[in-house]
């Protein structure tokens, strides 16, 4: 009985704090195109729901696994941008990931897409930023760019440079959103 009863445990505790990346691999094998369009989608977030407190600040600070299906014919290499358009002070980037191979087509939990590179965020670093709104529920935004180029020539390597960077080369874009709140 007391096996059972850890075992239980063991699995909600698990389910809780949003799973191990293995099971975060899996979701993102066994996961299906939402449309016959471009489109990025997670095992882990649901689209205008909410993010899973282990993204957030209040959980593991890390990304979530996505991936992406149908991109445009002729696309190259993709831009992901994840931003929140609610900040106090304006459009805060929380991540910026680009020159991903035409190739890849997901991104693992934790993890950048591979063979991109990471630009900067609002805070100047190379890395994912967990959602932290001070106050209040904020819309939390994935933007994926289908390119046609293999590599984006820019030195401004933050939110504003790679959309400016991509505006001429955008063959597609598609987004994901969930809130969250503090």
């Amino acid at each position: 009985m007391k096996n059972i009863l850890l075992v239980t445990v063991l699995l909600f505790v698990v389910n809780c704090s949003g799973g191990s990346s293995a099971a975060s691999e899996e979701g993102l094998k066994n996961l299906k195109a939402p449309s016959a369009e471009f489109s990025l989608a997670s095992p882990s977030y649901k689209n205008g729901g909410s993010v899973p407190e282990v993204y957030t600040c209040e959980g593991d600070h890390k990304s979530p696994p996505l991936k992406w299906f149908n991109a445009p014919k002729g696309t190259k290499s993709f831009a992901l941008i994840f931003k929140d358009p609610d900040a106090p002070s304006g459009m805060w980037t929380h991540w910026v990931v680009y020159d991903i191979p035409a190739t890849t087509t997901q991104s693992s939990e934790g993890s950048s897409p591979k063979g991109a590179k990471v630009g900067k965020n609002e805070m100047g670093a190379t890395k994912y930023a967990a959602p932290c709104p001070p106050n209040g529920k904020h819309r939390y935004i994935f933007d994926l760019y289908a390119l046609d180029v293999d590599s984006i020539k820019t030195d401004d390597t933050t939110r504003v440079g790679i959309e400016k960077s991509v505006k001429d080369h955008t063959l597609g874009k598609t987004s994901l959103e969930a809130t969250f709140s503090k």
